[in-house]
């Protein structure tokens, strides 16, 4: 499928590669089953300086559309995730961008811990990738809240690469953005991770 829409990468030389950022959703908010895989992330890229023709080496993706904040910067919608893509749909298409050389990934939401059964399941699917992939990064953003000890236990065991942590100010400025005891909470998961 990614490969029908991106049969020139191939002919691309190593000298003519350069990492580039690719972004895709599997909430209802981007990716439907119904459609190709990577078709409306795939137009998006190609408007910007003709990026179809090199190969992603870092993709973004959003496991859901669920979030248990509402950030005042936050430019992603709040909606139902009726249509999400399945830990398979995913992993298969993982397999073919892996394959056309992205080495970096970063499940980026909406909350990754929200659905935590499904990012474990990719998380683990990566570490596997890792082993004949040395080169392979991955990982997830999380704004923290979710993030207790027995995720933090759970996660560990898999090793990701990075877990990015958002953390806006001091204490006024990140619950003014985030919520009210969203940076006690923050704070006192952050200090289990140590």
């Amino acid at each position: 499928m990614i490969s029908m829409i991106l049969d020139e990468l191939t002919a691309q030389s190593e000298d003519e590669r350069y990492e580039m950022a690719l972004g895709m959703s599997g909430s209802n908010g981007g990716i439907r089953k119904q459609e190709s895989y990577f078709r409306l992330s795939m137009q998006k890229v190609k408007t910007r300086k003709n990026i179809l023709n090199h190969i992603p080496l870092e993709v973004s993706y959003f496991i859901n559309n669920s979030c248990n904040l509402r950030c005042k910067h936050c430019y992603v919608g709040y909606s139902e995730a009726t249509d999400s893509l399945t830990t398979q749909e995913w992993t298969n298409l993982f397999d073919e961008v892996v394959s056309l050389g992205a080495r970096t990934f970063g499940n980026v939401g909406k909350e990754p811990l929200i659905s935590l059964k499904e990012t474990k399941q990719l998380l683990e699917y990566f570490k596997l990738k890792k082993s004949s992939h040395s080169d392979l990064r991955f990982g997830f953003v999380t704004n923290g809240i979710l993030l207790d000890n027995m995720k933090i236990n759970e996660l560990d065991k898999i090793m990701p690469d990075y877990i990015d942590i958002s953390l806006d100010g001091n204490k006024e400025v990140h619950n003014f953005i985030r919520g009210e005891g969203a940076f006690e909470a923050l704070t006192t998961n952050l200090q289990n991770l140590s």
